[in-house]
């Protein structure tokens, strides 16, 4: 990295990387914002300890990289007044402790970040405000990899397909309030 105090620490796995020396609440000069661009295709998944960031910080931060997506809370049910459209809010707490609007973790058993987009994100950044003891277990997958390690037979057999994920649905399978099947 361009400034002397920031390290990224490869995981050692399949994807992930540590970066450490950066304070995210504060922009980033332009030279590093592309170390970690090349960091973040590099590894895929980067992580960021200790950080302490407002709303405001969060969609600054993000910001250095490109294009936010946004919503009003109508394509994934609703959020917490005054939340910026910028951010989602994903609870990990009991149901009857999730905050009004927000959504509760079994709604992400399993997703894609934005992939019901003709143009999906190209990145999420997830920040972890609250992390109750025993939980916090958040999992990536490097499909970069599983795609080039499917046996022939599965590569032949999907080769040229195409799967689609619809808005409609919610990442349980649910018909998501307001919309129709597909």
């Amino acid at each position: 990295m361009t400034a002397r105090a920031v390290t990224v620490t490869p995981s050692g796995g399949p994807l992930g990387a540590e970066v450490a020396g950066l304070d995210l609440a504060v922009p980033t000069p332009a030279p590093v914002v592309d170390e970690l661009n090349a960091a973040f295709h590099r590894y895929l998944v980067l992580l960021f300890r200790g950080q302490r960031l407002s709303a405001g910080a969060l969609i600054a931060f993000g910001r250095q990289f490109g294009r936010l997506h946004a919503t009003g809370g109508v394509a994934y049910g609703a959020k917490p007044e005054g939340t910026p459209p910028e951010i989602e809010i994903l609870s990990n707490l009991p149901e009857d402790a999730v905050p009004d609007g927000a959504r509760p973790a079994d709604e992400a058993t399993w997703h894609t970040d934005m992939s019901m987009y003709e143009i999906p994100a190209a990145a999420s950044i997830a920040h972890a405000v609250e992390v109750p003891a025993g939980t916090g277990l958040i999992r990536f997958t490097n499909l970069y990899r599983a795609c080039e390690t499917l046996p022939d037979n599965l590569t032949r057999a999907v080769h040229g397909r195409r799967s689609l994920h619809d808005a409609a649905y919610t990442a349980m399978g649910e018909i998501r309030g307001g919309s129709a099947p597909v």
